[in-house]
């Protein structure tokens, strides 16, 4: 079987020849310009007349062919990821095959069925790809392995930004009640502020008077809070080719975003003589899931993005991939072509269902402090 360069340039999937039309529609739906990364707005790194000829190509097919096309996306996109696996923590000393994979999961009782039905998802988290994935038959185990493997990364990475968001709305809340104009001078929560602001690409001035500006701290709220795992799920797909691309294999990239840092990506095989981006590389396929929703809670291509997850909350609604995901419309050059993708891939593989599944909690290690004898 023939693996892709990444998933936009993929002229046969599964080894089957595509027509000429599903062909520009595979090469165009991939890790396509993703805005962002380290170089700023990667996504417009082509030539304005190549990216609207492009997407008027797509989408003019798109009209044309229906839900001929939609098929044809689906079987595009349709190659499925792999795994290290640990409770609870990355293993890095050696690759898993998917023959490890599959029976860690088997032994987790994970099984994505039950999961859709209310069961908690196992902590268990990869380091890395198999090599092996790739060479599966059977395209619906590629896609089960991607989506079991991935769901808890990206549940991890939601949790950890859930823990920021709790603790800024909480120092929110008691600033509010206190009413004091002094109040982060009283404790170490200015200092905690100022870091999470620089975290999330927010500039601090000297002193703490941002920190004490209610609107500087809601600004702060917006950008610090989850990605729906549908549309990470979706868009790690498209951009991966569903874990099997070379940038997946060698450099843990899943979402495909841009570096202008020479020597610290993956070089498209494909790219012009005169481009300079590299694909961005990881330690882990963690590392590349955190840098994604960093990408979308910072960059100010997905400012939309924000404004319509904090319209959610103040719905009180928890942030969900069916609206969200038309504000997606700057992380790919097609524009509006890639929204319909992004849609087809969650409605056909019922992703819509996992946005709210939660990881089961975690262990918590035994107190060695805690007197065994308390006498009060």
């Amino acid at each position: 079987m023939q693996t892709s360069d990444h998933s936009y340039t993929s002229r046969r999937v599964g080894g089957t020849s595509l027509p000429r039309e599903a062909s520009a529609v595979a090469e165009a739906s991939g890790a396509s310009r993703v805005a962002g990364g380290l170089g700023g707005l990667g996504g417009f790194g082509a030539s304005a007349a190549f990216a609207t000829a492009r997407r008027s190509r797509v989408l003019a097919l798109l009209r044309r062919e229906g839900s001929v096309v939609g098929f044809i996306l689906l079987l595009l996109v349709a190659i499925g990821g792999a795994v290290n696996l640990s409770a609870d923590r990355s293993l890095h000393d050696r690759r898993f095959t998917v023959d490890d994979l599959e029976a860690g999961f088997a032994g987790a009782n994970y099984d994505l069925s039950a999961v859709r039905r209310g069961d908690l998802v196992p902590r268990l988290f990869m380091a890395n790809l198999p090599q092996d994935l790739a060479s599966l038959s059977e395209v619906s185990q590629r896609k089960q392995l991607f989506l079991k493997t991935m769901l808890p990364l990206i549940l991890r990475q939601n949790e950890k930004i859930l823990d920021d968001r709790e603790r800024l709305t909480e120092i929110m809340e008691n600033r509010l009640a206190a009413k004091v104009q002094d109040f982060f001078g009283q404790n170490d929560d200015a200092l905690w502020i100022a870091e999470l602001a620089r975290k999330y690409g927010l500039q601090v001035g000297e002193g703490e008077d941002a920190v004490r500006d209610e609107q500087f701290l809601q600004q702060l709220l917006k950008r610090v809070d989850l990605v729906p795992p549908a549309m990470a799920l979706a868009q790690g797909a498209i951009e991966s080719a569903w874990g099997t691309s070379r940038f997946a294999r060698q450099g843990n990239a899943l979402f495909g975003q841009w570096t202008y840092k020479k020597g610290t990506g993956l070089v498209p095989l494909g790219r012009a003589k005169d481009a300079a981006h590299e694909i961005r590389i990881f330690d882990t396929v963690e590392g590349s899931v955190a840098s994604y929703m960093r990408n979308l809670n910072t960059h100010r291509a997905y400012k939309h993005f924000r404004n319509l997850r904090a319209e959610q909350r103040f719905a009180g609604d928890l942030p969900g991939s069916g609206k969200l995901v038309d504000a997606m419309v700057n992380y790919s050059e097609l524009g509006e072509a890639y929204v319909t993708i992004l849609r087809t891939v969650i409605r056909v593989n019922r992703l819509h269902e996992l946005d709210n599944v939660q990881l089961k909690a975690p262990k918590r290690a035994k107190n060695p402090y805690k007197n065994p004898f308390p006498f009060t």
